[in-house]
């Protein structure tokens, strides 16, 4: 076997592949490819996590509107 099918087969058995495009991954490398799916990566890794900060809010924003709406309610009883 020459060195560039030695190289071939290793990649070819490698079952690591890129989390941005699916091309297989190098030994060296642990996630992304390239600087393009790494980017990607970070992208995708930032939306998720802003949408669980948005989901957040909107819970502690319920919560907070239906607080008020019953000390509302509970002044406008008083009157």
């Amino acid at each position: 076997m020459s060195a560039s099918s030695n190289a071939r087969a290793l990649v070819a058995g490698s079952k690591r592949e890129c989390l941005g495009c699916g091309k297989p991954l190098t030994d060296r490398q642990k996630g992304a490819c390239s600087g393009r799916c790494r980017a990607k990566l970070s992208r995708q890794r930032k939306a998720t996590s802003h949408q669980h900060r948005d989901d957040e809010l909107r819970v502690l924003a319920r919560a907070a509107r239906q607080a008020i709406e019953a000390l509302e309610r509970r002044l406008g009883d008083r009157a």
